[in-house]
């Protein structure tokens, strides 16, 4: 009888020591995990900063594999140690690209509002050597001509202006060199044309 009832006593903490062994899953680190992946997508680190990007998508998935590793397992045996600390990198990783995204972004900006600022110079100096261009009966045609494209060139970048708080930095930069490789070919037909007369 006291055998019997040490046997159960022992049955009875074995089974306490089992339940309070099951672990859970990391569900706050799960969430605080995906929130930093989901705020470096929201940052554009896909397009900015991919390899850190691609790096955080890969320590997500393999935490994930763990996680499903672990729940296959009987709760007793069940440890998410290892998914914890994959959830860890995952996040450090996905805030990493997004402050690299944030900050490659502001470059582009920077870079596009330089460009854009750099071709309206050019354009501008273009049009004042125009005004000096050399005025005859047949060189008169031409002249109007060439205002009439210079005026639509700025119009180009005007448009490519509005591009910049859009955030597409692409779009505008292929219209700043479309403007610039125009305007210098007109700079080119002006200046030859003053060589000429000169000549």
């Amino acid at each position: 009888m006291r055998n019997g009832k040490m046997v159960l006593g022992i049955l009875a903490g074995l089974l306490i020591l089992a339940l309070s062994g099951c672990a859970d899953a990391p569900a706050e680190k799960i969430q605080a995990t995906q929130a930093a992946l989901d705020s470096a997508k929201a940052a554009a680190a896909e397009k900015y900063a991919s390899a850190s990007w691609m790096q955080a998508q890969d320590m997500m998935n393999q935490a994930q594999a763990e996680l499903q590793a672990q729940e296959k397992k009987l709760g007793l045996f069940r440890s998410y140690g290892k998914s914890e600390e994959l959830l860890a990198a995952a996040q450090l990783q996905a805030e990493k690209a997004a402050q690299e995204a944030v900050a490659a972004k502001e470059a582009a900006r920077q870079a596009t509002v330089s460009a854009l600022e750099a071709a309206r110079t050019e354009l501008q100096a273009t049009v004042d050597l125009l005004a000096t261009a050399p005025r005859g009966k047949d060189t008169k045609a031409e002249i109007e001509s060439m205002q009439q494209e210079l005026a639509s060139l700025a119009t180009v970048l005007d448009q490519a202006a509005t591009l910049v708080p859009a955030e597409d930095f692409d779009g505008a930069r292929a219209q700043i060199e479309q403007v610039n490789a125009k305007v210098a070919e007109i700079k080119a037909d002006v200046m030859a044309a003053i060589a000429k007369v000169k000549r």
